[in-house]
């Protein structure tokens, strides 16, 4: 039996394996941190396995647009929703692009990510595309509203040693 092709034709890796991974827990506590919740955590374990194939990370500014609008990446591939890095004020006013940052579960780091751009989410545009409506009696609405408008994009490298190859 032969498997289909990955989303877009190469099946992402992310998870960093042997004396990598152990440096790259041990520099996590150096960085500045963002905890993780659920999606979050989530996401990354769906980005470093390659559930997410083609991304290798959170949305950058054209993807996440691109995606909102259009159910598309900004390479025209098809992608559905938008997998974003939302950050609070104080955090996001703290990074640079260019900076590695450190996503954590409590106390334990889980991915890194390299730092391509910061920018802002513009929530009514993202409900009229992407939700269609514009009511809070949404679930989804809701969710976005409770989230900060400071997105983070770029990819990561999962160190999390439960998710190791080696």
């Amino acid at each position: 039996m032969r498997l289909g092709e990955p989303h877009g034709g190469k099946l992402v890796d992310r998870r960093v394996q042997g004396r990598s991974r152990e440096r790259l827990i041990e520099e996590a506590y150096e960085m500045t941190q963002i905890q993780g919740d659920e999606r979050i955590l989530s996401d990354c374990w769906q980005i470093a396995i390659g559930g997410f194939s083609p991304l290798e990370g959170f949305l950058v500014e054209d993807d996440y647009i691109s995606v909102v609008k259009n159910a598309r990446l900004s390479n025209g591939l098809i992608w559905s929703f938008p997998v974003v890095l939302p950050v609070n004020e104080s955090t996001y006013g703290n990074i640079s692009e260019g900076d590695e940052i450190a996503i954590f579960d409590g106390d334990h780091p889980i991915a890194i990510m390299h730092v391509d751009q910061l920018y802002r989410r513009d929530k009514k545009f993202e409900m009229k595309y992407f939700f269609g409506v514009d009511s809070i009696a949404h679930p989804g609405v809701r969710k976005l509203i409770e989230q900060p408008d400071n997105l983070i994009g770029g990819k990561i490298r999962l160190g999390f040693p439960m998710l190791s190859t080696t």
